[in-house]
């Protein structure tokens, strides 16, 4: 059984929306197009741009880059589901499924201290069938903030 994740990707520089479509292998659980985020399962894209020492490295020891992110993420606890690279800019791009934002941020942090890259950052995502909630709370939140100007 597969599971499909369709995320869009707001890259930065230009106004491109890119939908990614992600098939993984299920373990048991249902269909990611049933399935809600909650604090046990977020979905984060992260984003960074190597510099020439970085580059340097990889020309050096040309693998998979995947493989090894992918077993370090499930060490504590993530999943990966997917890792690109684009071509025009030479970024890479992953998508995780993580725990939570301090895991996250120890990430970012890690791996910007290391001095191998210019630019990281993380999105975090949700999950299409997350938005009839967030609408719902758009009538909690008009009635707490009367500060928006009505039509």
């Amino acid at each position: 059984m597969t599971r499909r994740v369709c995320i869009a990707i707001a890259l930065m520089a230009c106004s491109i929306c890119v939908v990614a479509e992600v098939e993984s292998v299920s373990r048991g659980e249902e269909s990611v197009a049933a399935e809600t985020a909650d604090e046990t399962r977020r979905y984060f894209m992260f984003s960074s741009r190597p510099n020439a020492d970085a580059w340097k490295v990889m020309i050096a020891n040309p693998e998979d880059r995947e493989a090894a992110t992918s077993a370090a993420v499930a060490r504590i606890g993530g999943e990966m589901l997917g890792y690109y690279w684009s071509v025009g800019e030479a970024r890479n791009y992953i998508i995780l499924a993580l725990p939570d934002s301090e895991t996250v941020l120890a990430m970012l942090i890690q791996r910007l201290s290391s001095g191998l890259l210019v630019e990281y950052e993380a999105t975090e995502l949700l999950l299409s069938s997350d938005m009839p909630g967030v609408f719902a709370r758009l009538e909690e939140l008009n009635a707490a903030d009367n500060s928006m100007p009505e039509e």
